[in-house]
């Protein structure tokens, strides 16, 4: 998953990672990492026009195809994906230029939004500096019941922000 947030503030939850989020953060998020966006008591007041605006784009490896990453030009994407249960913030030139190519995408069909995920999955995959692991800890498979756990973890947290949390 690769989310742009466009309009809103917050505090996001990824693996055990706390930290706010505006407009303009871009997250690469791993499959079954837990994430949350919680935007600020202000969004949720009755009357409020505030709205929380993204660009989400969901994907797998198979659809990707079923033998792209097995290709030599799409190894360093392959490898990547190793590393994708910490989550990773991107920022500086790859945020300003995979923004734009996010924008781009929602407008694009068929073969041409596809090359243009493979093109920025390259990016990511390819990076030097504006990338940064978010969690410390991998979080790797999917569990029903610590899903429903974890979720609970956060609402409490949530509900409980201003508090001081000593555990």
């Amino acid at each position: 998953e690769i989310v742009l947030v466009t309009e809103s503030t917050g505090k996001r939850f990824i693996g055990n990672h706390i930290s706010d989020f505006k407009p303009g953060n871009l997250a690469f998020l791993g499959a079954n990492i837990p994430h949350t966006y919680k935007n600020e008591d202000r969004y949720y007041k009755e009357g409020s026009k505030l709205r929380a605006k993204s660009i989400v784009i969901h994907f797998s490896r198979e659809s990707l195809g079923n033998d792209f990453l097995q290709l030599p030009e799409a190894a360093v994407i392959d490898k990547f994906f190793q590393q994708e249960a910490y989550g990773f913030d991107i920022s500086g030139k790859l945020n300003t230029l995979l923004s734009k190519r996010l924008v781009e995408i929602v407008s694009l069909e068929g073969f041409k939004r596809w090359t243009c995920l493979a093109e920025m999955l390259y990016e990511i995959a390819t990076a030097k500096k504006d990338i940064n692991q978010l969690s410390q800890q991998q979080y790797v498979g999917y569990n029903q019941k610590e899903s429903d756990r974890l979720r609970s973890v956060l609402n409490w947290t949530m509900a409980n922000l201003e508090t001081n949390i000593t555990l």
